[in-house]
């Protein structure tokens, strides 16, 4: 058995962003029963905005393939967030003065095949607000945002605000997170307006 307490990990995905650190790290590591090299990961770690993540996994210490999967809810959303995957996106969520609230949210990395690291992310979000340089008033609704480590890394976003002036939808991806020349696309839809 491995035991890990009040440690801090930190994760960097780009040279020109700064890491993120995960601190009060508390996790155990402990073979499955039977024979074998199996393990299996259980603990907790706090994030860099101050909310306690469950972290659960399993891995193969003889091939080193792995799966860790992290939760968490009740997250606060900030441009800062977004600055250890890019400073130039976190720049413009600023610009946008977004903020909001992500209901649950889950981060997952895995091997299969010791050498090769995939990972992603799902977030939920009830409350997601921000006024784009481009639309007349602040936008307020829920969103679901996705990401990928793979490909240079990619986030998909999927915004619907509802009014009594009508409907907002917005589309969005942001391609290539991890490249020098970040790539985005948006999809605007107006009901009702």
């Amino acid at each position: 058995a491995i035991v890990i307490e009040g440690a801090s990990v930190g994760l960097r995905f780009s040279d020109t962003a700064p890491p993120l650190r995960f601190e009060n790290v508390d996790l155990e590591l402990l073979p499955l029963d039977g024979p074998g090299s199996q393990m299996v990961l259980s603990g907790s770690m706090t994030t860099p905005m101050g909310t306690r993540v469950s972290v659960t996994g399993q891995g193969d210490v003889r091939t080193h393939c792995f799966r860790v999967v992290a939760k968490a809810a009740g997250l606060k959303l900030t441009p800062a967030g977004a600055e250890p995957f890019s400073l130039e996106v976190a720049r413009a969520l600023t610009a946008a003065d977004l903020s909001g609230h992500i209901a649950s949210a889950q981060l997952w990395l895995e091997s299969q095949d010791g050498s090769t690291l995939r990972g992603g992310f799902q977030a939920d979000l009830d409350v997601l607000t921000f006024c784009p340089p481009q639309f007349p008033r602040r936008l307020t609704g829920a969103a679901k945002i996705v990401g990928s480590l793979q490909d240079q890394g990619s986030v998909n976003v999927q915004f619907e605000s509802r009014s009594e002036r009508g409907v907002v939808k917005l589309e969005g991806s942001v391609q290539q997170l991890f490249a020098p020349l970040v790539e985005a696309h948006l999809a605007l839809t107006l009901e009702g307006l």
